[in-house]
C-alpha cells in the first residue's frame, strides 16, 4: 500500500479505469448547477415580489410563513447551485466544493455548518407553513397561541437536528492518512479526488450508510409527521368541523390557500424524495456512480425553482398577477406597433 497520496496516484491509481464522463466530473456538477441557477434566480425573485405585494388581503396572515418557506427553499438552491455545490465521494465523507465561495479560497469545512443549517431550516420552514395555517383557525384546539410557545417549539425542532453537527467533532487531523484509509474501500475514485482540494470528514463507509439510512431517514420521518399532524388539523377544522363565525368568502379563500400550500410543498418534496429513493436503491444494488451522485446534487439544487413555479401556478392571485403583467407588455407592444405604423 502506498504511503502518500502522491505515491498512490502515481502507482496504484494508474491501474484504475476511472469514470471520465462529463457528468461524473466537477465541471459536470458545477456547470449544470450554475446553469439551472440562471433560470431559477429570476423566477425566485418574481415569487418574492408576488408573495409580498400580491397576496390577497384575506390571507395576509400567511405572508410571513410563505416568505419564510420561500427564503429557505431559495437559499438551499443558491447554496447547492451557486455558492458551493458539493462534490461528494460515496461511501466516504469526502468532498470538495466547486462554487463561487470555493473559488474565493474558502475551505469547504467552513461551509459545511451553514450548508447543513440551510437544509434544516428549509425542512422546518415547511412545518412552519402548515403550523401557521393550522394556528390561524381559531377553533383549532391545537393551535399555537403565543409567540413564546412558538419560539420554544421551533427551538426544539432545531435542537433535534443538532446531533448531526457532532460528526464535525471527529474530523481527521491527518487528512492524507484519512484519504489513504478511504482509498482502501474506494480504490478508483474520479481523478478529482487527487487533483482537487478534497476534504475528508470521516473515512468509515459504514458511518455513511448509518447517516443515510438511520439519521436522515429519521429526520424525514420527524418532519413529515409534524406536517401531517397540522394537515390533519386543517382538514378537520376547515372541512369537517368548520367555524360558523367566518364568512363564506373567507372560508373559500382559506380552502383555496390550503390546497395551494399542499401542492407547493408536495410537488418539490416529491422531487427530493424521489432523488433520495433512487440513491438508496442504487446503494442497495451497488449501482452508485459519481455521475448519479452529481445528478442528485443538481436535482436538490432545483428544488426551490420547482417550488417557485408551483407557487406561481397554483395560487390564483399570483397567477393572475403574472398574466396581467404579460398582458400589459402585449398591449404596450401593440401600441408601439400602432404608433410606428402611423408614422
Amino acid at each position: 500500500m502506498a504511503k502518500t497520496i502522491a505515491e498512490y496516484y502515481a502507482t496504484n491509481y494508474s491501474r484504475c479505469e476511472p469514470d471520465d464522463s462529463f457528468f461524473a466530473s466537477w465541471k459536470g456538477l458545477a456547470y449544470t448547477s450554475h446553469l439551472t441557477q440562471l433560470f431559477a434566480c429570476p423566477v425566485q425573485l418574481l415569487t418574492f415580489y408576488l408573495i409580498i405585494f400580491k397576496t390577497p388581503s384575506a390571507m395576509k396572515c400567511m405572508v410571513c410563513p410563505l416568505l419564510f418557506s420561500h427564503i429557505w427553499c431559495s437559499a438551499m438552491d443558491f447554496s447547492f447551485g451557486t455558492l458551493s455545490p458539493p462534490y461528494l465521494f460515496y461511501p466516504h465523507g469526502a468532498l470538495f466544493g466547486c462554487g463561487f465561495l470555493n473559488s474565493l479560497g474558502i475551505p469547504i469545512v467552513v461551509l459545511i455548518i451553514p450548508g447543513m443549517f440551510v437544509i434544516f431550516s428549509m425542512a422546518i420552514s415547511l412545518i412552519f407553513l402548515f403550523e401557521s395555517r393550522s394556528s390561524a383557525l381559531h377553533t383549532n384546539k391545537f393551535r399555537i397561541k403565543s409567540r413564546t410557545t412558538r419560539l420554544a417549539y421551533y427551538t426544539v425542532n432545531y435542537l433535534v437536528y443538532t446531533p448531526t453537527f457532532l460528526i464535525l467533532l471527529n474530523i481527521p487531523e491527518n487528512q492524507d492518512f484519512a484519504k489513504l484509509e478511504a482509498l482502501k474501500t474506494m480504490p478508483c475514485p474520479t481523478r478529482e479526488f487527487f487533483t482537487e482540494p478534497t476534504f475528508v470528514v470521516f473515512s468509515d463507509p459504514d458511518f455513511s450508510n448509518f447517516l443515510i439510512f438511520r439519521i436522515f431517514s429519521s429526520y424525514i420521518l420527524i418532519t413529515t409527521a409534524q406536517m401531517w399532524f397540522y394537515i390533519g388539523c386543517i382538514v378537520y377544522y376547515l372541512f369537517i368541523n368548520p367555524s360558523c363565525i367566518i364568512s363564506a368568502r373567507t372560508r373559500q379563500y382559506q380552502i383555496h390557500f390550503f390546497y395551494g400550500i399542499v401542492v407547493q410543498t408536495v410537488v418539490p418534496l416529491i422531487l427530493i424524495v424521489l432523488t433520495y429513493s433512487i440513491l438508496i436503491a442504487a446503494i442497495l444494488t451497488d449501482g452508485v456512480t459519481q455521475g448519479l451522485i452529481n445528478m442528485c446534487i443538481v436535482t436538490v439544487g432545483v428544488h426551490g425553482l420547482v417550488e417557485s413555479l408551483v407557487i406561481i401556478l397554483i395560487h390564483g392571485a399570483y397567477r393572475r398577477a403574472v398574466l396581467s403583467f404579460f398582458c400589459k407588455i402585449k398591449d404596450l407592444k401593440s401600441e408601439l406597433e400602432f404608433v410606428s405604423c402611423q408614422n
